[in-house]
């Protein structure tokens, strides 16, 4: 068994707070930028993080971080989209069958 630990800190100096909302939104915009260039318009991760890291200044540990976060995400989409497509699979074999069965119940 694997033990995780969580670790919190907490920031009292109100001073920073617009400058950390400000960087919360700035990486909001890049995941999204980043959305549509690698999941729209499917460019490779190798020429992006080279865009990124140059136009957009950031590091390229934060560009992997975005990439990770998108990934992530994205799986998550897929994953969902297949459950829901079973269930809806599921939800249609048991209509089917209801009405055969009503047709049946009908002609007798």
């Amino acid at each position: 068994m694997r033990l995780l630990a969580t670790y919190q800190t907490r920031i009292d100096d109100r001073e920073s707070y617009p400058f950390l909302e400000a960087c919360g939104e700035y990486f909001g915009r890049l995941e999204r930028k980043l959305y549509v260039d690698y999941h729209i318009k499917g460019l490779q991760v190798k020429e992006l993080k080279r865009k990124y890291i140059a136009e957009h200044g950031i590091t390229a540990r934060q560009f992997n971080s975005l990439m990770r976060e998108l990934t992530a995400w994205l799986n998550s989409v897929r994953e969902s989209l297949s459950f829901r497509e079973q269930d809806l699979l599921g939800r249609i074999r048991r209509l089917e069958r209801f009405i055969e069965k009503k047709e049946r119940a009908g002609e007798a």
